[in-house]
């Protein structure tokens, strides 16, 4: 039975896609079968970050069979709405279709035995993150992340979120964006506001999984797909991998 990763966060423009690619990288790289299921089913990104917008789902017999990509040593399969649709064109769903849609990513497709899925969704409290938490009610193996920056708004947004979520279903939060790494002389400056996502934590009792820095070297990464192509060299891997492995601990 596969172990699930919910990613989520009640602000957008938080980096919440990119800490679902680098968790399922981190797993990749470990040895774990790993898939990702992009649950922005109307503005889906996955596929650009992994370098794959130009490539389609196929049909089986057994369902749909998730898109297959090299990251490293390691494959990482992902399932897209951006893959039902020509590129560019915009996708619009209702709630009912959306949650149609999301049980056939997560149980009508050929996964195999993957060992965990991550599932990137979309900000605030959409139709998709109602239909993902109430397909995955029955699970025993899911665990909760929550992504925010140190901005007061984001940090606003993300305890409304908590407030309708539910703390106690969550396993941690992350501080992305956590100051900005000069990449000449490697110092970080707070342009934001400092340890906000860590002072969400501590306020509602929340396990605070770690901060990464905001990086030029890993936005130009994650735009030329180089994240996907060789991970463990990318700017935030071993920083994001002291975060991962605190998820994997229980």
């Amino acid at each position: 039975m596969a172990g699930y990763f919910v990613v989520l966060s009640g602000k957008g423009g938080v980096g919440k896609t990119s800490v679902s690619a680098l968790l399922a990288l981190h797993l990749a790289q470990k040895g774990h079968r790993v898939g990702i299921i992009d649950a922005d089913l109307c503005h889906p990104n996955v596929p650009d970050l992994f370098g794959a917008a130009e490539k389609k789902v196929s049909q089986s017999s057994d369902g749909w069979c998730p898109v297959e990509v090299e990251c490293g040593s390691a494959v990482v399969k992902l399932m897209s709405s951006g893959f039902l649709a020509e590129k560019g064109v915009s996708i619009v769903l209702r709630g009912p279709k959306k949650r149609q849609l999301l049980s056939q990513f997560l149980f009508g497709t050929k996964w195999g035995d993957v060992d965990f899925v991550v599932i990137d969704t979309p900000p605030g409290t959409t139709d998709e993150q109602l239909a993902v938490r109430d397909l995955l009610k029955n699970e025993s193996r899911v665990k909760t992340v929550v992504v925010t920056t140190s901005q007061g708004v984001s940090v606003a947004d993300n305890r409304r979120l908590l407030s309708f979520y539910g703390k106690e279903s969550v396993s941690g939060i992350v501080e992305n964006m956590s100051g900005c790494v000069c990449p000449g002389c490697g110092y970080t400056e707070n342009v934001f506001s400092r340890k906000g996502g860590e002072h969400l934590a501590l306020e509602l009792g929340i396990p605070f999984l770690g901060a990464l820095p905001l990086c030029p070297d890993f936005v130009s990464e994650c735009q030329d797909a180089a994240l996907c192509r060789s991970p463990a060299r990318s700017t935030l891997y071993k920083e994001f991998a002291k975060i991962a492995e605190k998820l994997l601990e229980d």
